[in-house]
């Protein structure tokens, strides 16, 4: 577990907007690269945008995985150098917005690479990249200082991949709420199960003054989505669909932070657009 600072400047009133990427899996025909790409394109366009690596950036599967099948790789992957061509696309993905970044999460792919075939996936693409590698999970003060000010306002952030494959929506439902409630924070990240989760709990907190006021907050978590299809027609069945796993959730959330008023929400797919039109 890491645990690290990371500090930005903003003026009234910013509104920061976070985004978690993970389980692309690019390499494989199942990865929607149009997806992914037209979300760093977003990225790369706001201002105000932020985003974190959540894991399985690439898919990784080699030859002596039983996952692995020839007919699902990419065209463009050199099948004699799996992770170094992989490692490459990622890096080229990412390069628009490596400046918005504030980390990068090992994911199980990248894992099984690193012990097994002694290629570091995540550190190659940090070090691709000039970002900082998290870990397998993270936990992160991310401190927003106002320009011109002493004022600033901190968030306490978890990052992780995680594990596990629940199906039903109560046992994704329970994977995060885990989290929420195993770790002191204000955001929550998690990958791994394809799917697009939300959860926020109001608390109470005490502030620091003396005599302290009361102060009302919020955790907010999610489980971050992906850009993998687990079901494709007219070629060779995926990995998920020799499992009957559930077909996959593509896209990923969005933390809104609103650092003057101390204030973070997190939106999935089907409420980003009604935040953005004022409606929620």
């Amino acid at each position: 577990m890491e645990a690290v600072v990371h500090r930005l400047s903003y003026r009234s009133p910013d509104i920061f907007k976070l985004y978690p990427l993970g389980d692309i899996h690019a390499g494989t025909i199942y990865c929607n690269e149009a997806k992914i790409k037209a979300q760093v394109d977003d990225i790369a366009k706001d201002p105000l945008a932020l985003w974190v690596g959540i894991g399985d950036y690439a898919d990784l599967v080699l030859e002596k995985d039983w996952r692995h099948e020839s007919p699902i790789i990419a065209p463009w992957v050199v099948q004699q150098h799996i992770p170094a061509s992989q490692c490459d696309w990622v890096t080229s993905l990412f390069k628009p917005v490596k400046d918005k970044c504030i980390g990068l999460i090992e994911g199980n792919h990248e894992a099984e690479v690193r012990k097994n075939f002694s290629f570091d996936f995540v550190r190659q693409l940090s070090e691709n990249l000039g970002v900082r590698h998290l870990g397998a999970a993270c936990g992160m003060r991310l401190i927003f200082e106002r320009d011109k000010s002493k004022e600033h306002h901190e968030y306490k952030c978890w990052f992780m991949h995680g594990a596990g494959a629940p199906q039903t929506e109560g046992g994704r439902m329970m994977n995060l709420m885990a989290a929420l409630a195993g770790f002191h924070g204000d955001i929550y990240a998690k990958g791994h199960i394809h799917c697009l989760s939300t959860a926020t709990i109001p608390y109470l907190t005490l502030g620091e003054t003396d005599p302290p006021h009361l102060i009302n907050r919020q955790k907010v978590g999610a489980i971050t989505g992906c850009w993998f299809e687990t079901y494709k027609e007219g070629c060779a069945p995926s990995y998920g669909e020799k499992k009957c796993y559930r077909p996959s959730a593509m896209g990923c959330p969005v933390f809104f932070i609103e650092p003057q008023r101390s204030l973070v929400s997190v939106f999935d797919n089907s409420t980003r657009m009604a935040a953005r039109l004022g409606k929620v």
